[in-house]
């Protein structure tokens, strides 16, 4: 068998996904033995808010680095983690998985963001988070939260309720914990959340073949419509920022939410386009956020 390098980050979420990319991989392949490499990036090695380490980058740069110095031959990430500006000499060749886009509200049974009480603490790190918690319940307080699934999840020991991904919980059964997802439409997730993001060198067309090859056909269309929207907007986790996408006949629709860094002025977009169009309209209404208010 050919062995196959897939660079990770070493979280529990991180390696449940190298996991799913190693099953299909095999599925698609076997004659490939893909090797789980996990790797300790600066964003998991040094404490704060992202919005001062550099953005969401930090989380990738040492992945992209190690697949540059052929040191792995595919990056896994979590999409959402991924900057409108990868390292040259790489692209995006494929994309796994879309169990769920949402977000979700976790917190002892029953809880719902209609219910919290006034004045409850919710604890996220996201600003893009914060800022549709900011518009749907001003009245409640954001606790800054950082670090994997299960050190945010410690947090409801002193906090009323935390803001995840639905999907990071699907991945990580074993942590059975109580939610209510939100409706994507109101609590608008971020750019290619839930998928996971296959990043190669792209000198290697046999690599990049095999992601294409991996990728189910609704996770493309949406994924690779999500990053042209990010390369148009040119946004990271600095300013809010998010897009969830629906396939209605032969169109494409869009639904888009951007705040300010103040998080003061917030506005939703709807578009449509026809599906084979999606990718150039992604990047203009991208570069359309990127415009004043």
């Amino acid at each position: 068998m050919t062995p196959i390098r897939l660079g990770t980050r070493s979280s529990p979420l991180a390696m449940a996904q190298a996991s799913l990319v190693r099953d299909v991989i095999r599925h698609v392949n076997p004659a490939l033995e893909p090797v789980i490499c996990p790797m300790t990036t600066l964003g998991d090695r040094v404490d704060g808010p992202l919005q001062e380490m550099g953005g969401k980058g930090v989380f990738i740069r040492d992945i992209e680095q190690a697949l540059l110095d052929h040191h792995i031959d595919m990056a896994v990430h979590s999409l959402k983690d991924v900057t409108a500006n990868m390292a040259d000499g790489t692209i995006l060749g494929g994309f796994v998985g879309n169990e769920s886009c949402r977000d979700c509200l976790v917190g002892p049974a029953g809880v719902s963001l209609a219910t919290l009480p006034v004045g409850a603490k919710v604890g996220t790190g996201s600003l893009r988070r914060r800022a549709l918690l900011a518009y749907h319940r001003p009245d409640v307080v954001v606790v800054p939260i950082r670090g994997n699934i299960q050190r945010r999840l410690s947090y409801l020991t002193e906090l009323d309720a935390i803001i995840l991904s639905e999907v990071s919980l699907l991945r990580l059964p074993d942590l059975r914990v109580q939610y209510e997802p939100l409706s994507p439409l109101e609590f608008v997730p971020a750019p290619g959340q839930g998928v996971i993001g296959l990043q190669v060198r792209e000198d290697d067309m046999g690599l990049q073949e095999l992601a294409r090859a991996m990728s189910p056909a609704l996770t493309w269309l949406h994924a690779s419509a999500h990053m042209q929207f990010l390369r148009g907007a040119q946004f990271d986790c600095r300013v809010p920022l998010g897009i969830y996408s629906t396939v209605l006949g032969d169109e494409w629709v869009a639904t888009v939410f951007k705040a300010d860094e103040c998080l003061k002025q917030m506005q939703w977009f709807q578009y449509t386009c026809a599906i084979i169009e999606r990718e150039e309209k992604a990047f203009e209404w991208g570069s359309a956020c990127r415009s004043g208010w």
